[in-house]
């Protein structure tokens, strides 16, 4: 128990110390990335984590390679946000299901928890405390907001839905950016300059 209020208190502290970032535009560093790779590696880092709380991550990326521009920070925090969000929220000992889809200039990155929530309706409002901060499954409100900004930076948005098969659906939409002329940047491929 002492681990996870730990943990808690570790996430609350980087959500805060990175909010003004996620407000504002210019603080952005957008990389011209291989996004399907790039979560693909966030992807295998939080299913450690989650193997250890009984939870499962079924992942559907293309396997195709698609570039954007992206902050690479800031879409990382979105995404281990919606993966804490959806084992807090969801079904203890379920599965999360990741999906990314193209459609156009868009990806649509959607996490699915198994389960019903009942949260769904307060995922916005900010610094909710409900029943009080000592509870493990709470923070205080900043995951979701921060998701949002992510998602409005990089041209896109977040949809919240329940589908018909059970659970809570959020889906962050990107906008699919051309590099003006930067580097190419790979997640997956390391350069070992010694």
């Amino acid at each position: 128990m002492a681990n996870r209020r730990q943990h808690q208190l570790l996430r609350i502290i980087g959500n805060m110390s990175d909010a003004a970032q996620y407000t504002d535009p210019d603080r952005c560093h957008k990389e011209y990335t291989e996004v399907c790779g790039f979560l693909e590696e966030l992807l295998e880092k939080a299913e450690g984590l989650m193997h250890h709380i009984g939870i499962r991550i079924e992942s559907n990326i293309p396997r195709e390679s698609i570039y954007t521009l992206i902050d690479r920070e800031q879409l990382e925090r979105a995404v281990y946000n919606l993966l804490s969000n959806a084992a807090k929220f969801g079904q203890s000992k379920g599965n999360i299901q990741v999906r990314l889809v193209r459609r156009g200039q868009k990806l649509y990155l959607s996490v699915q928890s198994s389960g019903n929530s009942s949260a769904a309706g307060s995922f916005y409002d900010r610094f909710l405390r409900e029943p009080t901060l000592e509870d493990p499954t709470r923070g205080v409100g900043l995951g979701m907001v921060l998701i949002r900004s992510t998602a409005a930076i990089h041209g896109g948005t977040v949809l919240i839905d329940h589908p018909k098969e059970a659970g809570t659906r959020i889906t962050m939409t990107l906008a699919i950016r051309k590099a003006q002329g930067g580097s190419l940047r790979s997640p997956v491929l390391r350069v070992d300059y010694s």
